[in-house]
């Protein structure tokens, strides 16, 4: 979606093995990718050997990586570059489908999910700063305590983003923060702690500071 501006599930996969060949080139990865589709089918025809078609299906998201990766796609693209693109995708929902799996796109998780991503905003921006002022420990900090949670920061040429997170994922996220802040104040990094504080308020979220320990709500 960054690269193209549309959306995997707008694709329309065949419905078919024996529909029109979807690969239009003779590119070395769509060669590559039309042998892996090749033995999707044939794992299928073994008895549905699913581990088998799994294992394709894998393969063939690497070479789609690698594609976009080798030609910097989310650099600049041009029209060639997106037409190959846009067929391993299409092939990658075809395999997909036949497993009955990223069918729609995913729900998105309920309460407190537009919080969430104003607050992981926030995190981005704390663990931009920290690291161009080198101070790794907290950039770390940040990494390490999403990890539990499920979210993962991924920087890329544009700027980093973030994807996953569990149900309680804002929880965790604010816990987290809660953390840094108790533990840059202990190490007299004030600036750190206050910019935890000072960056959640723009948002609509305060700290309070308790006998047992510091709590958050948003307004």
């Amino acid at each position: 979606e960054r690269i193209t501006g549309k959306s995997y599930y707008d694709l329309t996969a065949p419905s078919s093995r024996n529909a029109a060949p979807i690969f239009s080139s003779d590119h070395e990865i769509t060669t590559a990718a039309a042998a892996a589709r090749e033995k999707y089918l044939a794992a299928m025809d073994d008895d549905f050997n699913t581990g088998g078609a799994i294992g394709e299906l894998f393969e063939l998201a690497k070479l789609t990586n690698k594609f976009c990766e080798e030609q910097k796609l989310e650099e600049s693209a041009d029209g060639a570059s997106i037409e190959i693109l846009e067929q391993l995708l299409t092939t990658i929902k075809e395999f997909s489908l036949i497993l009955g799996i990223f069918n729609e796109p995913p729900t998105p998780v309920g309460g407190g999910n537009e919080l969430l991503d104003q607050v992981m905003q926030l995190v981005i921006g704390l663990r931009a700063d920290a690291r161009s002022a080198k101070n790794f420990e907290v950039a770390d900090t940040i990494r390490d305590g999403l990890k539990p949670v499920g979210i993962a920061i991924e920087d890329r040429p544009g700027g980093a983003e973030w994807s996953g997170g569990a149900r309680d994922a804002l929880d965790g996220v604010m816990q987290m923060l809660l953390d840094l802040r108790a533990s840059r104040r202990a190490e007299k990094d004030f600036a750190t702690a206050d910019a935890v504080r000072d960056k959640l308020a723009e948002i609509g979220v305060t700290i309070e500071d308790r006998p047992g320990g510091a709590e958050w709500n948003c307004s």
